[in-house]
């Protein structure tokens, strides 16, 4: 998928996690999308896709339509957050998207709020950012910048273990450490072998 298209469709999904208007457009689009039989998109709903993305979006159509419909299902899981800090709400996100997969989109939210921090909690929202690029980079067979960024953001975050700001460590730590062996052992040609499910859920504890 071309840069552009990637940075225009998290954007969509990040302005909806924080409008509600925009929340309604973009379940409609995965909606739609849904609807489609898995060819070309319709008419009607490439006229509307070309208003929010760029004009080539449908040379990557087949990786459009499943964002679209992956963005959908996270928009299900989202109800939108009140009383909460800011910082909460950016973890809240980065759970909900890390456990869809939506590892670049994790990156965005997770970055903006790690720039503005300091000390031992900048270098925790590193180790998360680094864990979710490794995974993004899994997806697109760069196995040495998944281990290189699994391996450092796990560094990072172990020394917080049980849990940091509300999220879960122990075992997620524990996935990640059985993920980076399995990664280990893979090669150009078997990398597409690592299972998505072996991915460990990220969890916010009270």
């Amino acid at each position: 998928m071309k840069v552009a298209i990637r940075d225009a469709l998290a954007d969509l999904l990040l302005e909806a996690l924080d409008d509600v208007a925009k929340a309604a457009m973009l379940r409609g689009l995965a909606a739609d999308t849904r609807a489609d039989a898995a060819g070309p998109p319709s008419h009607t709903l490439a006229e509307t896709l070309r208003c929010v993305l760029p004009p080539d979006f449908e040379a990557d159509w087949p990786v459009v339509r499943a964002k679209l419909l992956q963005y959908g299902a996270v928009l299900e899981g989202w109800a939108g957050q009140t009383g909460a800090s800011t910082l909460d709400v950016v973890l809240q996100k980065s759970v909900l998207l890390f456990n869809h997969h939506l590892f670049f989109e994790v990156h965005e939210v997770l970055e903006p709020q790690w720039m503005q921090e300091q000390g031992e909690l900048k270098k925790f929202l590193q180790g998360l950012i680094q864990i979710a690029v490794a995974f993004y980079h899994l997806e697109r067979g760069n196995l040495m910048g998944t281990r290189s960024l699994l391996h450092e953001g796990l560094i990072k975050i172990s020394p917080h273990s049980p849990a940091c700001l509300g999220v879960e460590l122990r075992d997620f730590i524990a996935g990640l450490e059985e993920c980076r062996q399995v990664i280990l052992g893979l090669s150009p040609e078997t990398y597409r072998q690592f299972s998505p499910d072996a991915i460990p859920r990220m969890q916010l504890v009270a």
